[in-house]
């Protein structure tokens, strides 16, 4: 064994997520207790202070996603005794990469069998309910399944990467639109902005794409990358313990679609605008004088 190996499992700071989505939902729901905290002498708007925590939440979501996958490919080739070397040395765009092939629904690499104490154990179960044993019956198939959607589901969510980009990167206080109205001579329309947060690529900085926040269903899913995070070493930390209580979490008992499902009422969308530079009447006078 590495010599750094229990270390790993014994130190890992699995709860970590797991904190944070406690913290961050609490301060959402009582906002104004948030800007207690923050001291009676700021001059910041509650709208603003619920605004942070939102992106904050999104951006926590993403990085839960982020750790999941790269423990769970540090993990690959039975490396569960050096995975802090490979984690340390990972590939990340490789992985991103690899993260938007499973967000097309293709788990090819996944489904693959390992072999453990004689036994042919599917991967993804030996990954994250790390056992001795395996049964092939109706839980562990459910199982399975479960946890090979959820990858599929966060892994689409990680693809579209411009938000957390920004979010990482210093980006994410762009302005945010609070809504837009367009008119003519026959008709107006107006869209209401309020509950989103606006990011802009660097290929046209005069397009804004305009996110809807959705911090329920970012909370639910941190819910569950950090038990699946946590199921990951409290099981190896049991192994390499020299224990043979097996760690098995149904998550199959879960409802899917209410853990995954969008709860929101506008759909994200994206715009573009240009500047528009009017001329001075009197500077045209000017020319003509």
């Amino acid at each position: 064994m590495e010599p750094f190996t229990k270390l790993f499992y014994d130190g890992y700071f699995h709860e970590y997520f797991k904190i944070r989505m406690l913290a961050l939902r609490h301060y959402l729901k009582f906002s104004d207790e948030y800007k207690q905290f923050l001291g009676t002498n700021n001059d910041l708007e509650e709208h603003k202070i619920i605004d942070a925590l939102k992106l904050e939440i999104r951006g926590t979501y993403f990085h839960a996603i982020e750790t999941l996958f790269e423990l769970i490919f540090a993990i690959e080739g039975k490396h569960d005794s050096d995975i802090w070397h490979r984690l340390a040395s990972s590939d990340f765009t490789g992985n991103y990469k690899r993260i938007s092939t499973i967000a097309t629904g293709s788990m090819s690499e996944w489904e693959i069998n390992v072999s453990v104490n004689g036994s042919e154990v599917p991967f993804l179960h030996y990954a994250i309910n790390f056992c001795d044993s395996y049964e092939d019956n109706e839980d562990t198939r459910n199982n399975l399944s479960f946890i090979q959607k959820f990858m599929i589901a966060i892994a689409k969510d990680f693809s579209q990467r411009d938000d957390y980009n920004a979010y990482k990167h210093g980006l994410r206080l762009f302005p945010t639109f609070i809504g837009l109205q367009a008119w003519n001579d026959a008709a107006s329309i107006g869209f209401d902005f309020g509950d989103c947060y606006t990011i802009m690529k660097k290929e046209d900085p005069y397009k804004a794409h305009i996110i809807t926040f959705d911090p329920e269903r970012d909370l639910r899913m941190i819910g569950v990358c950090s038990e699946m995070i946590s199921n990951i070493v409290l099981s190896r930390r049991t192994a390499f313990n020299n224990k043979t209580e097996c760690l098995l979490y149904y998550w199959y008992k879960l409802d899917f679609d209410e853990i995954t499902e969008p709860r929101l009422t506008t759909k994200s969308s994206s715009f573009s605008f240009r500047p528009v530079y009017k001329q001075n009447p009197t500077d045209e006078n000017k020319k003509e004088s």
